[in-house]
C-alpha cells in the first residue's frame, strides 16, 4: 500500500507516481525528509525495488537500484571484446533502448522497446547472437513493437532491415503485398517514379499498370 500524504506538503511538492526514471519506475510516495526533500519507492527494471529521493530521480543522477553501474562495470571489463562489431552492436542496441539522452531513444526506450534483462550483460548477448555472419549484417527485429530477445531478433542485410521498418508503408496488389522498394524493383520501376505516383494520389493498381513514359530526347 502506499504511504499517505502528509498534511503540510512542500511547495515545490509534484506527485510523481508512476513517471519513469531510466531504468525505474516511481510506485508511490514514502515520505518527507530534511530540507523538505520528498522520497519515493520505486521499481527498477531488474525487478528490485529501492526508496529514492526526487531529486536524484529528476536530476539523472541515479537511473537504476544500482544494477546499471554492477552490469556495464562488469560486461566492459571482462569479455575482452569491445573493439569488435557485436559488442558495438550491443552496446548501441543498449543506448537506444535504455539511455533516454540518446538520440535514437524517442524511437526506442521511449515507445517500450527494451533489451531482456538477461542481455544487459554482454556476455549473455553474444552466446545467444554469435558474431556477426556475413559482411553488413545487422540486428533486426521481427516485431517492430516487441523488444530485442532471443525470440525476436534475427541477422539481416541492410534491404532486409529496411524492409522491416515500422515507418514502412506496405501496398497490396492481386493478393501480393510488399513495401513500394519492393513493388518497384519487382515491376523494374525506378523508386523515384513510384513514389512520385504515390504522391500524385495514385492507387497501386494504377502506379504497377500505367507504362512508364520514355523521356524524349
Amino acid at each position: 500500500m502506499s504511504t499517505p500524504y502528509p498534511t503540510t506538503l512542500p511547495k515545490n511538492f509534484t506527485d510523481i507516481t508512476h513517471q519513469k526514471f531510466g531504468w525505474l519506475t516511481v510506485l508511490s510516495f514514502v515520505e518527507i525528509r530534511k530540507h523538505s526533500q520528498t522520497y519515493w519507492l520505486c521499481k527498477c527494471q531488474c525487478g528490485n525495488e529501492k526508496t529514492i529521493g526526487a531529486m536524484h530521480l529528476k536530476s539523472g543522477r541515479i537511473k537504476s537500484c544500482g544494477c546499471y553501474r554492477k552490469t556495464y562495470r562488469r560486461s566492459y571489463t571482462t569479455h575482452g571484446m569491445s573493439r569488435t562489431s557485436i559488442y558495438h552492436i550491443w552496446k548501441n542496441m543498449i543506448r537506444r533502448c535504455h539511455n533516454d539522452k540518446d538520440q535514437n531513444y524517442p524511437s526506442y526506450g521511449e515507445r517500450g522497446i527494451i533489451v531482456c534483462q538477461p542481455w544487459h550483460t554482454f556476455q549473455n548477448f553474444f552466446n545467444d547472437v554469435g558474431h556477426p555472419p556475413f559482411e553488413g549484417a545487422t540486428l533486426d527485429r521481427r516485431d517492430n513493437n516487441q523488444g530485442y530477445s532471443p525470440d525476436n531478433v534475427r541477422w539481416a542485410t541492410i534491404e532486409q532491415q529496411g524492409n522491416n521498418k515500422r515507418s514502412n508503408k506496405l501496398f497490396t496488389y492481386r493478393d501480393e503485398t510488399l513495401t513500394m522498394i519492393q513493388w518497384a524493383r519487382k515491376i523494374h520501376m525506378n523508386k523515384q517514379t513510384f513514389a512520385s505516383r504515390i504522391r500524385s494520389g495514385w492507387g497501386i493498381q494504377k502506379i504497377i499498370t500505367t507504362p512508364v513514359r520514355k523521356k524524349r530526347r
